[in-house]
């Protein structure tokens, strides 16, 4: 006799419940710029504290997008995009510094180890 087993459908839309690990992107919380040089240096500018110690940068190549990963467990979506000139010298940073500008003051600095995937399934 067989079994047949069910399985979630992983492609069937859900709704994000108030306690998803996804807060809203970054740019529509404070002003944010993403600055790249050609040794890859990166840094992030924003104008209001993140709210939560950051730990991590994650950019993913294939969907041209950088989460930063809170030490609470939450996920900070930059929520701008990722220009193509700045994609290659992501892909070979191992850093991004953030510089928390206040009243157009440096009032904190950090600096967040990055980790860059690449599939090279889905290019944007």
């Amino acid at each position: 006799m067989s079994q047949t087993t069910s399985f979630d459908d992983i492609f069937a839309p859900r709704a994000v419940s108030a306690d998803s690990p996804m807060d809203l992107p970054l740019a529509q919380r404070m002003d944010v710029a993403l600055m790249i040089n050609e040794n890859q240096k990166v840094w992030i500018a924003h104008d209001k504290p993140f709210g939560d110690v950051m730990m991590w940068a994650e950019y993913d190549a294939d969907a041209a997008t950088l989460v930063l990963m809170s030490q609470s467990g939450r996920l900070h979506d930059l929520g701008m995009p990722i220009h193509k000139p700045f994609r290659k010298h992501l892909l070979k940073a191992r850093e991004i510094h953030t510089v928390y500008m206040k009243n157009r003051q440096v009032a904190d600095v950090g600096v967040l180890p990055l980790m860059v995937r690449e599939t090279g399934i889905y290019h944007s």
